[in-house]
Parts: C-alpha cells; structure tokens; sequence
C-alpha cells in the first residue's frame, strides 16, 4: 500500500510515482517609487514568500472505479502535479481512493490524457490494473503552497466621502484563504495624502470608487 502524498512527500511507495521539487516564491508587486493604479478589489500592496508545487483545482467532481479501487474527488480539490507510472497526472495530496472494504488507501488521480484542457482518465497511486476513463472534468491551474510561508496584501475597496477603504490579508499554510483579515480606513485631508500601515507608506494621489492613483514608498514589515 502506498503512502499518501502528506505535505506534498510520497512516504513510502508501491509503484511509480516522482513528486517534483518545490518552487520558491518571493517577492513583492510593488516597485518602490513608481506610480501605479489598481481597480477595487484588486492588490495595492502584495508581499509573499513561501515554496509552493505546481497543481491545479478540478471545476466539477469525480466518482469512478478502477479495477478494485473507487476515487473520489470533490470539485475544488486542489490536486498535486506528479509523474505516475511515468506520466504527467494530478493527485490528491491525501488518499481519496477506497478499496472494496471502503477503506482509503492510496491517492486518487487524473489525467488529461487529450491535453485540451479536461480530465478524461482516472487511476491512483495504488497496484494498478488499468487506467479508467471519466467524464471530461475541466480544471484550472493553482499553486500548492508548502507550510512554513506568508503571504500579506493590501487590498484597494474604494472610497466613501473623502474616506479610502483598504483591506488588509494575511495568508499562512495553503495560501488560498486568509489567515487574518483587517478593514482599513485612511481619511484623505489634502491632494498625495500619505499613509502607512505595519511599516509600509503609500502616497495616494487620487482616488474614486472605480480606482486608485498611487505610489509605494516602503514595503510592510514582518511581525
């Protein structure tokens, strides 16, 4: 029995199977001193630094045999790039394959075997006795983060009056979902207001409800 592919590793394996290195992100979106716009929702400041593996989230779910074996992938499951049996597939990064007794022993997996965008096959990472095709299943590319990193943003939410509304995000372990989530509210007195935030400092020089006009000064600071 193989063992699940637990924080991206395979611990012990039975057939086939190459997880690939993981891959450093680390940077900023922001070049200091340089005048830049963002949209409402959209990052004014984003800072990040944390390993990740390349995967990709499945849009619908997946049910299907193989031999003696059932997988089982919910849709929005984030499913880890790996070489099986020296192919390219995507796995789930625990075990979503079930034997006859129900009981999960291996990873389940899929395959755009076409490579038009849509997974057509399914096997696991189990003894295989074959590779089972399913209904096309599209999907889309995403980052499997690595714990140990951060991810912080602030976030542009428009204005109300002469009061600009920004969001502050803090992202730990899979860097899907905030960690910490903070509204911010700066009142703009004067023409290139500047202001600050966990050691970053911003001069907006205009703002409206569709945008704003900015310039980044300074990055965060790591708490």
């Amino acid at each position: 029995m193989c063992g699940a592919l637990a924080a991206a590793v395979l611990v012990a394996g039975c057939t086939s199977v190459s997880v690939p290195m993981p891959q450093a992100k680390k940077g900023s979106t922001a070049v200091i001193g340089q005048r830049a716009t963002a949209g409402v929702g959209d990052p004014i400041l984003a800072e990040f630094d944390y390993f990740y593996r390349a995967g990709v989230v499945p849009d619908g779910s997946v049910e299907a045999r193989s031999a003696e074996w059932t997988m089982r992938i919910p849709a929005g499951t984030p499913l880890m790039e790996i070489s099986l049996r020296d192919q390219k597939w995507f796995c789930t990064t625990y075990f979503a394959a079930y034997n006859l007794m129900g009981v999960p022993g291996a990873n389940a997996c899929l395959r755009d075997s076409k490579g038009d965008g849509r997974f057509d096959q399914v096997d696991h990472t189990g003894i295989s006795w074959g590779v089972a095709q399913t209904q096309p299943v599209a999907y889309r590319a995403t980052e499997i983060a690595q714990p140990g990193g951060f991810k912080v943003e602030l976030l542009y939410e428009g204005i109300s009056g002469n009061v600009v509304n920004i969001t502050y995000r803090e992202f730990a372990e899979n860097m899907i979902r905030p960690a910490f989530q903070q509204d911010l509210k700066y009142t703009l007195a004067k023409a290139d207001e500047e202001i600050s935030f966990r050691g970053a400092r911003l001069v907006i020089h205009a703002a409206t409800n569709s945008k704003i006009d900015y310039t980044v000064l300074s990055g965060m600071r790591r708490q």
